[in-house]
């Protein structure tokens, strides 16, 4: 499998519950990607956050009142490109895609591959190693400066980004949840009953070698995909 094939990589059972979560049905772009495989081993990896790449001239605290359509309608073209920066399933999709793979943008999503790749030796591609994955970002609304963290600007919004995530959580049920952000692990600051949370610097930076990362991560998986064997 060297290309992306929705079919084969996504698994859509999930849908229908997450589309009843309100800012899924306000911003589906943020619809979690949930690999095929998945309820094979239950590990959800968590982002910080997208972010808009082109200009910020629109109201973003109204995030959580209007829609991603209503909130572009008046837009101009260029910022309406954003929307693709911003769509969970096909920012993955487009890694997933063999031009795309190396690129440094897409180390949050290669290098967990590439530890699945290494646990598990028929699995040999990107596309492969995506099936056995979940992923979502912890914020649920994009950063406002490309490459930069996010920052609160709506009061209460980290509560607010808790709850969405405690219904993703309850709908997708992982036995283990990998935080591939500290800032994303140290805002949710729960342990939910029957979850093993784990968490790692981002694997774009230069603290996820510094620290070892991979190999943490290497020995957290491997028990889990030495079951498929």
């Amino acid at each position: 499998m060297n290309t992306f094939n929705e079919a084969s990589v996504i698994d859509s059972s999930f849908d229908l519950s997450f589309n009843n979560i309100e800012n899924i049905k306000l911003h589906p772009e943020y619809k979690p990607f949930i690999g095929a495989n998945y309820q094979k081993v239950r590990v959800l990896f968590v982002g910080e956050s997208h972010f808009i790449k082109f200009g910020n001239t629109m109201d973003y605290t109204s995030w959580y009142e209007k829609s991603t359509t209503v909130l572009f309608e008046n837009s101009a073209y260029e910022e309406r490109e954003n929307i693709g920066w911003f769509n969970t399933r096909g920012v993955i999709e487009n890694f997933l895609k063999p031009d795309n793979n190396g690129k440094k943008a897409f180390g949050i999503y290669r290098e967990p591959a590439k530890i699945i790749m290494s646990l598990k030796s028929d699995c040999t591609s990107y596309p492969e190693a995506f099936s056995y994955m979940a992923f979502c970002n912890y914020f649920q609304r994009p950063a406002l400066i490309q490459s930069q963290t996010f920052n609160q600007i709506i009061e209460d919004e980290n509560d607010i980004t808790r709850n969405i995530f405690d219904e993703i959580i309850e709908i997708i049920k992982p036995e283990m949840i990998v935080f591939l952000s500290r800032k994303a692990y140290f805002a949710y600051n729960k342990s939910p009953e029957g979850v093993i949370i784990k968490n790692y610097q981002h694997p774009a930076c230069s603290w996820w070698n510094r620290k070892n990362c991979p190999e943490q991560l290497k020995m957290v998986l491997e028990p889990i995909f030495t079951k498929l064997s």
